[in-house]
């Protein structure tokens, strides 16, 4: 009898660069937020985390950067990030997030995470409503509703604790005009999105 749990896929190698994140304390997030490559970066912030540890790396040199440039993707992906960026954050490093061409969806979320967001001048946002396929019987169908609802909740908390002086009324904006809100890298900066366009 043949096991059809041991015929899983192999594991894909990492794509994140592990050395050059050491050389540099810089990841490059060019791809969709998907769960592997979500993974891959977690992975790594937790070696870096490791290898600070080891090298007793002081406190003022506990910094990452992320150079952003994604246009998306998979919610629960991004959550696993945005927890170990804020868990990081929380022993103190220091996260420099900078939009290197396009910051959308996800890629938003994540570029707003920085302790030091920057941006360059043609640089742009976009933030809009969670989207969601949703098919099935009308108990599943309000149940992913119900669903994407807490992801709104969830990243709106986000977004208030890491730029606090955005007002209400610009993050509801999306929800309000039921339409995506694109922005330069100046909108954003005038807005609060980001602290400067380098």
């Amino acid at each position: 009898m043949v096991n059809t749990n041991a015929q899983q896929m192999p594991m894909q190698p990492l794509t994140i660069d592990f050395k050059k994140v050491i050389r540099t304390r810089t990841i490059m997030f060019d791809q969709e937020f998907d769960r592997m490559y979500c993974l891959d970066v977690v992975s790594a912030l937790d070696k870096l985390i490791e290898y600070d540890k080891v090298m007793e790396t002081p406190k003022h040199l506990l910094k990452v950067r992320f150079n952003i440039f994604a246009y998306g993707g998979q919610c629960d992906a991004f959550i696993a990030l945005a927890h170990k960026i804020e868990q990081m954050q929380d022993m103190g490093y220091v996260v420099h997030t900078h939009n290197v061409s396009m910051c959308a969806s996800c890629g938003f979320m994540l570029s707003i995470m920085g302790d030091y967001k920057t941006a360059n001048e043609y640089s742009r946002y976009l933030n809009h409503q969670i989207s969601a396929g949703v098919m099935g019987t009308f108990g599943e169908m309000e149940t992913t509703t119900e669903e994407v609802r807490r992801f709104q909740e969830t990243f709106r908390r986000i977004v208030k604790k890491h730029c606090p002086n955005v007002s209400d009324e610009e993050l509801d904006r999306p929800y309000i005009t039921n339409r995506d809100i694109t922005y330069s890298a100046k909108e954003a900066l005038e807005v609060g999105f980001i602290d400067a366009i380098i």
